[in-house]
């Protein structure tokens, strides 16, 4: 225990006493040969002749005695004592760490200011310069630098020495970030160094130390490696992003450039689990239809090369702030020519990319994650002739931590890519009939289950016998008056949706997470769904959380981007992600994928690339047939390279890949070797019921 007590060598006759005077006022600034005593602690000193009397005594052999009497207010006085390791003779260039007893290994550092210091003393010692009378063996010169943890003091003494010194303090001894959500960086907050000479001083690069290094980042440091003349300062910023719920501390050190003297500034932050980068499912909205003019200036499609601005913040239970992007499911009906649509947010540049892409009197639909931009809106852009165009918000991620509260919000879980449901194995009986929905049902046992909030599946459609749609929903609440997916006859259509899940109503499957699909058309359609994730509570270890980003293109088979050539049949080519994109702590992206004029019917798979045990899934993303341009969104799991394959079946095909965020895990490793690919949750799937609504 570090305890206060009085300092009595202070009082004890010295022997070989060398004592310099204070200089008048108005002196010189100090020249070699120098006499001082710095002192760096909660307040710094430079004690010197200018307005203190310094005074060195070797009472004993190797056991140098040193003080310095402030002469002016506030008149304090600095002492202590210094001497090497048991049996060793104090020498230039030697650098020992001290107690405030010596032993073999450990010499001594006796600090005390006003006649006070520590029963306990770890520290620090490099001699710098010693020299001795040939004669009398009596001490001529002295030069070193300490740093002791009572205080904590550090700083340099100087006796008749040719070594400059230099002497340095930060304007700050601690910086509270408060609380921060976890997976959230705040800052920087910078501190102020300045050099107090009186020659320059010279800092190293600057470290994070303590309890919980982690949680913060050295941002900037324009005192690293340099020399800071007296009279000048230089700064170093802190980054603050908590790692685990509750107090994080830590601390900052500048040191010298020789590793004696450090500064200190004492780090605080506190993390806590907050809704930003949540995702809160909504019942399905309509918040534009151009054929009524819901949600547009007027009724009528959009026209060729224009934009529509749609307000999504303050609609469809849409929050009117604190958002940072929604979800939509997005329809093209009745286009005059072959064309595409943009979602993009409002006030910033159309970006090279796609959500829908459709041939001539195409009706059709496709999940799009948008940014929120400029006044709570989002762009929608249409390239050739006119369409009309119908979005549906089902749910949106939330940018700020909304209260401190998850609430109704959660993360999202990767899962591995797993068949739920396929209407086409005679174990279920045929295909979905017109008017009846399927309710399918998920197993992730027991603790997972009672956290799952909302299912991430792809819905697929196929060969209807007549063009109609389907409708996800949690099979619970009434059936929404929207669709998840348009179909015409004899095609296969997919589509992802997010569905929110209700507990299973049916005996042997009570209680389980579940969501239910039914066939809006006249006909009879084959469904086929495909889980890649789900949404929990936020309670869930490994959640996920998203990061918009304004529409990338990172893949375009085309052009050679991220992939040198089309794919030809039972090709796989892995696409690296971008670092402009992708981060250390990613482990999923909100892509669209489209595929560009395939010479055969295929199907598409995409899956994390480089982990190990996961091969390819039996499950498909995209279902184009011969000569078609067919997009569909897909949250991408990566590997530890940030990597993500895509398969191509049959045919050659071009591939487009656009992402429009991240999915980031809350700690940042230190470097992408110590990244461990979170382990995707196993699926069991439990059979599936049919019922007429």
């Amino acid at each position: 225990m570090r305890t206060l007590r009085p300092l009595l060598g202070a009082a004890v006759a010295l022997a070989t006493v060398l004592v310099v005077a204070p200089t008048p006022a108005g002196a010189a600034a100090p020249a070699a040969p120098y006499t001082a005593m710095s002192v760096e602690g909660r307040d710094t000193y430079v004690l010197d002749p200018s307005d203190a009397t310094v005074i060195l005594s070797e009472n004993s052999p190797n056991r140098l005695t040193y003080s310095a009497f402030q002469s002016v207010a506030p008149e304090h006085m600095f002492s202590g004592i210094i001497s090497p390791p048991t049996g060793q003779a104090l020498a230039a260039g030697m650098t020992f760490p001290t107690l405030h007893t010596p032993d073999a290994t450990h010499g001594e550092l006796n600090m005390g200011v006003d006649a006070y210091g520590c029963d306990e003393e770890n520290g620090l010692v490099t001699i710098r310069e010693l020299t001795r009378d040939p004669g009398t063996q009596a001490v001529t010169a002295f030069a070193a630098s300490y740093r002791s943890d009572c205080g904590p003091w550090q700083g340099e003494i100087r006796w008749h020495s040719g070594v400059p010194y230099g002497s340095a303090s930060v304007n700050a001894d601690h910086v509270d970030f408060g609380p921060i959500d976890l997976g959230i960086a705040l800052g920087p907050e910078t501190v102020t160094v300045t050099s107090n000479g009186p020659g320059p001083f010279t800092f190293g690069a600057s470290t994070i130390t303590g309890t919980a290094p982690g949680a913060y980042s050295v941002s900037g440091d324009t005192c690293a490696n340099t020399v800071v003349p007296a009279g000048h300062t230089c700064t170093v910023s802190i980054t603050a992003h908590p790692t685990a719920v509750g107090p994080q501390p830590a601390t900052l050190v500048i040191p010298d450039d020789q590793g004696v003297v450090r500064h200190t500034v004492a780090l605080a932050v506190s993390g806590f689990l907050g809704a930003a980068g949540a995702y809160f499912a909504l019942p399905p909205q309509r918040l534009l239809d151009t054929r009524d003019g819901t949600g547009a200036t007027h009724a009528g499609p959009l026209g060729s090369d224009s934009a529509l601005h749609l307000q999504v913040t303050g609609r469809g239970g849409v929050p009117s702030d604190g958002v940072s992007a929604v979800v939509l499911n997005v329809t093209a009906t009745g286009p005059t020519g072959s064309s595409y649509l943009t979602a993009y947010p409002t006030g910033v540049a159309r970006p090279t990319a796609s959500n829908l892409n459709f041939p001539p009197g195409w009706t059709g639909a496709n999940a799009v994650t948008v940014p929120v931009g400029d006044g709570g809106q989002v762009d929608i852009y249409n390239h050739l002739g006119t369409v009309q165009v119908i979005a549906d918000v089902v749910g949106y991620y939330a940018a700020t931590d909304m209260g401190g509260s998850v609430g109704p919000g959660g993360f999202y879980q990767k899962a591995i890519p797993t068949r739920l449901l396929d209407t086409r194995d005679k174990s279920f009986g045929g295909p979905l009939p017109s008017g009846f929905f399927v309710t399918v049902p998920v197993d992730f046992g027991p603790t997972v289950n009672q956290t799952i909030r909302a299912l991430a599946v792809n819905v697929t459609a196929v060969n209807p016998t007549s063009a109609g749609f389907l409708t996800t929903w949690n099979g619970f609440d009434d059936l929404p008056s929207t669709s998840t997916l348009n179909f015409t006859p004899h095609t296969v259509v997919p589509n992802l949706a997010i569905i929110p899940t209700a507990p299973c109503p049916y005996p042997d499957c009570a209680g389980l997470p579940s969501v239910a699909i039914y066939n809006g058309s006249p006909g009879n359609v084959d469904v086929v769904v495909d889980i890649f994730g789900f949404y929990d509570n936020g309670s869930l270890p490994g959640g996920l959380r998203f990061h918009p980003l304004t529409p990338t293109r990172i893949t375009d088979t085309r052009s050679g981007l991220g992939a040198p050539h089309a794919l030809g049949a039972g090709q796989t080519a892995t696409v690296t992600t971008p670092g402009t994109v992708a981060h250390a702590n990613t482990y999923a992206l909100a892509t669209n994928v489209t595929a560009v004029s395939p010479t055969a019917t295929t199907y598409l798979t995409v899956w994390p690339a480089g982990v190990p045990g996961l091969g390819q899934p039996t499950v498909s993303n995209l279902n184009p047939g011969r000569g078609q341009i067919v997009p569909n969104a897909v949250f991408a799991g990566v590997g530890p390279a940030k990597q993500f394959n895509i398969f191509n079946f049959t045919g050659t095909v071009d591939v487009v890949v656009d992402v429009a965020g991240t999915f980031d895990a809350l700690i940042i490793p230190t470097a992408p070797a110590l990244r461990a690919y979170p382990a995707a949750l196993p699926v069991g799937a439990r059979p599936s019921y049919l019922h007429r609504y």
